[in-house]
C-alpha cells in the first residue's frame, strides 16, 4: 500500500483573531471548555492542511470533511470559518440545504454565530435577497471594512446559477473565497451516465462556481462519504484529502445503539401486515405509550420537551393513516382528561402501565420511579402532546412546534437527512429496502445524537431485519473510520479505501454517482449470525470447544490488546490450524450458516499453519458470558463496541480492535446466553465465533 503524503513544504502559521474569539466563546458557553478546545484543535488541523494543499500543484483544493450522523458538524464548520476569516479569507459560499427550511436553518445559525445583527459580517441568502444588487463596489467596500461576506445558497441549480451570475460580474482582486458544501454527498455529484461529456444540473453549477472563483478551497462535508471516496478521476469534486470531524464526548451513534444491544425493541412482522391493513398494531400503540412514560420521566428530570418519530411509509397516504391512528388514541385520552371521566382515565392509565416493564425500561428506571409518581406527569404529557405529519403536503409550522412540548412526527423522506430532533426519545422505524444503499440508510438514523442526559430512556422499535442491518452498518462505519484515520495520518491513499460488503445486502451508495466494484480484498471480522436452538447440538458443540480449551488450558495467556487499563480483553493461544479444522468438522450446523461455509472455511484454514484462538473475556474472568437478543435464530451484534465514544475516557476500543496476531487467522470465541422474547435461555448457552482473516474478504473498492 503506497504512502499518501499531502505536502512537505514549511507550515504556514495560523492566525487567531476576533472571529476565532467570537466563536470560541460561544462554544465554551454552549458546550464547555473541553469540547470547545477540541473543536478548535480540529479546525486548526484542517486549516493547516488547507494551507499545504493550496500550494501543491499536483493535487486539487478539494477536501472531504467526515463527521457522523447528527454529531454536530456545524459547530466545527463555524470554527473553521472563523479561522479562515482570521487568516485572510473573506468570502464564504455555503450550500445550505435543498429546501427553504434547511436554508433558513443555515442562515439563522451562521447569522447568530458571526453576530450579523452587530454588523460583524454581511449575510446574503438566495432565499430573500436579490443578488443582482451586490456589485463590485459592494464587495470592495465590505472587504476594505474587514467584513467577511457569507452567501448561503440552496443546493438547487436555479439558486446556484443566481450566485454564479452574481460572482461572474464581480471585478475585484480582493476576494479570497472558499466553499462549504454541507451534505456534500447529496445532489452535488454528477449523476449523468457519460461523465466524460455530460454533467447533471447541480454538479454543473458547482463546477462553474469553482471555475469563476479560480479553483477555491472546496470543503465537502458529510457523515456518509461513500459516494465521495468512490469518485472517478473525471470528477471535479474528487477529494484529495480527508479530515475527520470527531463527535463530542456525549455523542451516541451507531456503535452505542447497535453494537451494545441496548435500547432496541423488536417489532413482530405480523404487526406490519396489520398496519398495511389500517389496523393499529400493538407494537405501534406500545411505542406511543412508552413515549408518554419516557416523556413524563424526562419532565421529572427537568427536560420539558420530547419527540417521537414514526417512519413506516414513504407515501403521504400512509402518513395520513398513521396520523389518524395515533391522533385518535392520544385524542381519546385527552378527551377523558378534559371531561374528567375518572373511570375512563383510570382505564387509560392502567393500559399505559402495562408497558412500564423491563421489556421497555431498564431495571434502574423501574427501581427509581414508582407508577403512582408518574401518573400525574403522564397526564400533563398527554395534554401537551401533538401528532403531526411531515411531508410535501404538510410542513412544519414553527409556532405550533413551540406551543407543544411533546410531538409525535410522522413522515418519510423528510424525516431523514438534515432534520434534527434534539429530544428524540422514541423511534418507530420499519421502512427498509433490501436493495438500498449504506449512505442513505445510515442518514435515516435520526436517533443518533447527543442523548447522554436521557439515553436510558431512548427506545428504538425496529424489525429484526432493520436491527441486524444497522448492526452491520455500525461495524462497517467503525472499520471505515479506521481507514480514514490512516488517510489523515498519511499512511493510506484515498483510492485504497475499501468498504466491507460481506455482512450486508446494501450497496455503498448510488451507482449513478460513483464507480465501485466488489472485490476479494482487505481484512475484516466475520461474525457468526445464526445460533443453535437444538439442545442436543448445543451440548455436543459446547463439549467440543470445552475439550479444546481444556487441552490448551495452560497455554492460554492473558492479553490486554484493545484495552488501556490493567484489565484483560481476552485469553489467547496459538494452536495448529488442523486442530481447529477437526473441531469444525465435528460441530453440528454452526459453520453451515452465513457468513460461514464449512467447506470454504476448512479449505481456507487448511492453508494455514497456526490460528490464534481468543477467549473473549472481561474483568479478568475467563470465558465470561455475554447476553444477546435472538430473533428468528439470529443474534444481534455478536461483537461489542467501544465502552465510550470519548477516546480520552475509553478503556476498551471494542472487539473489532482485539487482533492478537494480525498476520494470522484470529478466532474470537464468545460464551453467549441467548435472550428470546425477553426470556434468558440458560439451557441454550453456547459458544459462538467471530473469525478474522488477514486477507480475502468481500469488499467494495474504487473502480480504476
Amino acid at each position: 500500500m503506497e504512502k499518501y503524503t499531502l505536502k512537505t513544504s514549511l507550515p504556514k502559521p495560523i492566525k487567531m483573531g476576533e472571529f476565532k474569539d467570537l466563536v470560541y466563546n460561544n462554544h465554551v458557553f454552549a458546550y464547555g471548555k473541553e469540547s470547545a478546545d477540541g473543536i478548535l484543535k480540529t479546525a486548526k488541523n484542517i486549516l493547516k492542511d488547507t494551507f499545504k494543499q493550496e500550494t501543491n500543484p499536483l493535487i486539487s483544493n478539494n477536501s472531504l470533511l467526515v463527521g457522523k450522523v447528527q454529531s454536530g458538524k456545524t459547530s466545527n464548520l463555524e470554527m473553521l470559518t472563523a479561522l479562515l476569516f482570521d487568516n485572510g479569507y473573506n468570502l464564504m459560499i455555503i450550500y445550505g440545504g435543498y429546501d427553504s427550511h434547511l436554508l433558513k436553518q443555515c442562515v439563522d445559525r451562521f447569522s447568530d454565530t458571526f453576530d450579523y445583527k452587530n454588523d460583524k459580517i454581511h449575510m446574503i441568502s438566495t432565499d430573500g435577497n436579490d443578488l443582482s444588487l451586490y456589485d463590485s463596489a459592494f464587495f470592495d467596500e465590505a472587504i476594505d471594512e474587514g467584513k467577511p461576506i457569507i452567501i448561503s445558497s440552496m443546493k438547487r441549480p436555479l439558486a446556484l446559477s443566481k450566485v454564479n451570475d452574481c460572482l461572474k460580474g464581480i471585478k475585484t482582486t480582493k476576494i479570497k473565497p472558499f466553499i462549504i458544501d454541507d451534505e456534500g454527498d447529496q445532489a452535488s455529484l454528477n449523476t449523468e451516465k457519460n461523465k466524460a461529456t455530460d454533467a447533471s444540473a447541480t454538479y454543473r453549477e458547482i463546477c462553474r462556481m469553482k471555475t469563476i472563483l479560480n479553483d477555491p478551497i472546496y470543503y465537502s462535508v458529510t457523515a456518509t462519504p461513500q459516494a465521495n471516496i468512490f469518485q472517478t478521476d473525471l470528477s471535479k469534486l474528487k477529494p484529495d484529502s480527508i479530515h475527520l470531524i470527531r463527535p463530542g464526548n456525549a455523542y451516541d451513534g451507531a456503535s452505542v445503539f447497535h453494537l451494545l444491544d441496548n435500547n432496541i425493541v423488536t417489532i413482530n412482522k405480523d404487526d406490519l401486515l396489520l398496519l398495511d391493513n389500517q389496523i393499529f398494531a400493538d407494537s405501534l400503540k406500545n411505542a406511543v405509550q412508552v413515549f408518554l412514560i419516557s416523556s413524563a420521566i424526562m419532565k421529572l428530570n427537568n427536560e420539558p420537551k420530547s419527540d417521537m418519530i414514526v417512519h413506516t411509509y414513504r407515501e403521504i397516504n400512509g402518513h395520513m393513516i398513521l396520523h389518524d391512528m395515533i391522533n385518535g388514541y392520544i385524542g381519546n385520552v385527552k378527551d377523558n382528561l378534559k371531561n374528567n371521566n375518572e373511570d375512563d382515565i383510570n382505564c387509560d392509565m392502567n393500559e399505559i402501565k402495562k408497558v412500564f416493564i423491563s421489556k421497555y425500561f431498564s431495571d434502574e428506571i423501574l427501581k427509581t420511579y414508582t407508577w403512582d409518581s408518574l401518573v400525574p406527569m403522564i397526564k400533563k404529557v398527554v395534554k401537551s402532546c401533538i401528532v403531526i405529519e411531515k411531508n410535501s403536503k404538510h410542513g412544519y409550522d414553527e409556532s405550533i412546534l413551540k406551543a407543544f412540548n411533546h410531538i409525535i412526527h410522522i413522515g418519510g423522506d423528510l424525516l431523514q437527512r438534515g432534520i434534527t430532533f434534539k429530544k428524540l426519545v422514541t423511534t418507530y422505524f420499519t421502512r427498509w429496502s433490501a436493495t438500498g444503499n449504506m449512505d442513505t440508510s445510515l442518514q435515516r438514523a435520526r436517533w443518533f445524537g447527543y442523548r447522554e442526559n436521557f439515553l436510558d430512556l431512548c427506545r428504538l422499535f425496529l424489525t429484526q431485519e432493520i436491527k441486524t442491518e444497522f448492526s452491520n452498518l455500525a461495524e462497517i462505519e467503525e472499520n471505515l473510520w479506521s481507514e480514514f484515520e490512516l488517510v489523515e495520518k498519511g499512511e493510506m491513499a484515498i483510492k485504497d479505501i475499501v468498504i466491507d460488503a460481506g455482512s450486508t445486502s446494501l450497496n455503498p451508495t448510488r451507482k449513478n454517482v460513483a464507480d465501485y466494484k466488489k472485490a476479494k480484498f482487505a481484512m475484516k471480522w466475520n461474525n457468526q449470525r445464526e445460533i443453535s436452538l437444538d439442545i442436543n447440538d448445543v451440548k455436543h458443540n459446547n463439549s467440543l470447544i470445552e475439550e479444546l480449551i481444556n487441552r490448551h488450558y495452560n497455554d492460554f495467556k492473558p492479553s490486554s490488546i484493545g484495552r488501556n487499563d490493567d484489565k484483560n480483553s481476552n485469553y489467547y493461544c496459538e494452536i495448529l490450524a488442523d486442530e481447529f479444522v477437526d473441531v469444525i468438522k465435528k460441530m453440528n450446523h454452526i459453520f453451515d450458516q452465513k457468513p460461514f461455509s464449512k467447506a470454504d472455511l476448512i479449505t481456507q484454514l487448511s492453508k494455514e499453519t497456526k490460528v490464534c484462538v481468543e477467549l473473549m473475556t472481561s474483568f479478568n474472568e475467563l470465558n465470561s458470558i455475554r447476553e444477546r437478543s435472538v430473533y428468528d435464530n439470529k443474534i444481534s451484534a455478536l461483537q461489542q463496541g467501544a465502552d465510550s465514544t470519548d477516546k480520552s475516557k475509553q478503556h476498551y476500543v471494542g472487539d473489532l480492535g482485539v487482533i492478537v496476531n494480525p498476520d494470522m487467522v484470529n478466532i474470537q470465541v464468545f460464551k453467549i446466553l441467548p435472550i428470546i422474547q425477553d426470556n434468558k435461555k440458560v439451557e441454550f448457552e453456547q459458544y459462538m465465533f467471530s473469525i478474522h482473516f488477514p486477507k480475502n474478504s468481500i469488499v467494495y473498492k474504487r473502480e480504476n
